[in-house]
């Protein structure tokens, strides 16, 4: 019984630097697409942002100069993911992806569509809260006082910024 063991231990020991190097080329990969992803929707902001009426003169702001900074940014940022993660070192000990963070993910992108549509409909204050509230229990938030007062101070902070300091319409 104990060879039987012994034989499984060694087995192990020796299975045990190869799956360490597949999870850490796994991780480069998964750095690098991840990357490759916000870079694709950063161009697709720049996309959109082309395709926004308001042409002004020369030196001025126009509608399309926010989106377009945005956009840029994201495609600056998403580079820098991906090449950071091709050159460097492959982390060891990296966690795979499970099935509740995708489910999470995909959830919020629902809500933030929906959030979207809703906004059409119904004004910001209303589904502001509504939105981060949705997205605070799916990550796991819990208790009336994370649910109803956070979202209400997010709500209330981006009003103050974008309402009434900026004068966005919302």
């Amino acid at each position: 019984m104990t060879a039987v063991t012994e034989e499984r231990a060694m087995r192990a020991e020796a299975e045990a630097p190869q799956a360490l190097e597949e999870g850490a080329r796994s991780s480069r990969l998964r750095e690098v697409l991840t990357g490759a992803g916000v870079v694709a929707a950063g161009a697709a902001v720049l996309l959109v942002a082309q395709q926004l009426p308001g042409a002004s003169a020369a030196g001025e702001f126009d509608s399309r100069w926010w989106p377009t900074l945005i956009g840029g940014a994201i495609v600056l940022l998403g580079l820098i993911v991906a090449l950071a993660g091709a050159r460097r070192p492959p982390m060891r000990d990296c966690h795979d992806v499970r099935a509740a963070g995708a489910w999470q993910l995909a959830a919020i992108l629902v809500m933030i569509v929906a959030y979207g549509i809703a906004w059409q409909f119904a004004h910001f204050l209303i589904v502001t809260p509504v939105l981060v509230a949705a997205i605070m229990a799916v990550l796991g938030g819990r208790g009336w006082r994370s649910l109803v007062l956070v979202p209400v101070a997010v709500t209330a902070a981006l009003y103050a910024v974008f309402g009434l300091l900026l004068r966005v319409p919302l």
